[in-house]
């Protein structure tokens, strides 16, 4: 297989033993552009445009008065009108390596000189000796914490590039990033959420209970809420955990059955979770849960679209059997017995 940077065309040829078996992003050793490798139709997304190679020194201009005679050798000097010799270029100690060859599990890339190797600073590392991404804007901050802040700067960082930068965010997730860092922080929301859920409640109990007849099915809710509140906490937080996995499931499935091959259930994980950070608006009585949801969901689309790389028409069509599910287990719970 045949993988070609998109910026600058420079490409290598992978046999089929180190093929990665899912999308990894690479950096392209030539020009040092960073891009999305998918391994299903051997497409490569670029991410990251690299940095231009120094500009060589000023060619030197003719010594129109210099005192030297004719056919002086002057060290560090060349003579006018030739060129220094240069060594060819060796490209076949140029490696693309990917997570399947690295013993990290990341992916790098690395060019080798005819007589040495490049010099890099080594970077920080996590408890299991894994080395960290270094800083960038495009990161996920979630990702990298404690580094450089600690989680509860991460945590706030990261919400405020979903909620207002939800396409640059989501066009950057790393496929190879772990599960439970998207699951803690969606945890996070939900727990934030809970609460919130549990002092309005505590706070209009009495107003609610006049409201509703004392056998409705919220007032049973509530009463449970209010009188078991860490179970109620703990259930909570359980049900929301198995909705993000089963909404990944069926997206998953949903863009599968509609074309996208190159959906990955790890990106999509990383979506739902990391989409739900709009739902902390529920701390604000009465509109903020409904705002919530609402661009939650928008960031829900937005980040499957600019994730997968796809144009709206599929993306809403991927989603389209989700929706048709949830309307029928919605309509199936509100007819009459």
């Amino acid at each position: 297989m045949k993988i070609t940077c998109p910026d600058c065309g420079f490409f290598r040829e992978l046999v089929a033993d180190r093929v990665p078996a899912r999308p990894v992003i690479a950096t392209c050793p030539k020009c040092g552009c960073r891009f999305r490798f998918q391994p299903e139709d051997a497409s490569c997304r670029l991410i990251e445009h690299g940095r231009p190679a120094p500009a060589g020194p000023a060619a030197s201009p003719a010594h129109e008065d210099d005192p030297l005679p004719p056919g002086a050798i002057v060290p560090g000097r060349t003579v006018a009108g030739q060129n220094a010799p240069q060594e060819p270029a060796d490209d076949s100690r140029t490696t693309i390596t990917t997570a399947k060859d690295s013993p990290e599990g990341g992916t790098h890339a690395e060019q080798e000189s005819a007589g040495h190797a490049d010099e890099e600073t080594p970077r920080p590392t996590n408890r299991k000796g894994r080395q960290r991404p270094a800083p960038d804007d495009d990161l996920n901050p979630w990702d990298m914490a404690p580094h450089p802040a600690g989680y509860l700067s991460a945590f706030y960082q990261t919400t405020l590039r979903v909620m207002f930068g939800a396409g640059r965010f989501f066009a950057h997730l790393a496929p190879d990033a772990p599960q439970f860092r998207a699951l803690g922080y969606a945890l996070i929301i939900s727990l934030i959420t809970v609460c919130s859920q549990y002092l309005w409640l505590s706070m209009t109990r009495e107003m609610l209970e006049q409201a509703a007849p004392a056998d409705a099915a919220l007032m049973i809710v509530i009463r449970f809420a209010l009188d078991n509140p860490l179970l109620y906490v703990l259930i909570s937080l359980a049900s929301f955990a198995f909705q993000i996995y089963f909404v990944s499931v069926l997206l998953f499935l949903g863009f599968r059955i509609t074309g996208v091959k190159h959906a990955s259930f790890y990106i999509l994980f990383q979506v739902v979770a990391y989409s739900c950070a709009p739902l902390l608006l529920c701390i604000v009585p009465v509109l903020g849960p409904h705002v919530g949801l609402i661009w939650s969901l928008a960031c829900l689309v937005n980040g499957c679209r600019v994730a997968l790389d796809i144009d709206w028409p599929r993306t809403l069509l991927g989603i389209a059997p989700m929706v048709l599910l949830f309307v029928v287990l919605f309509s199936s719970m509100r007819l009459p017995h």
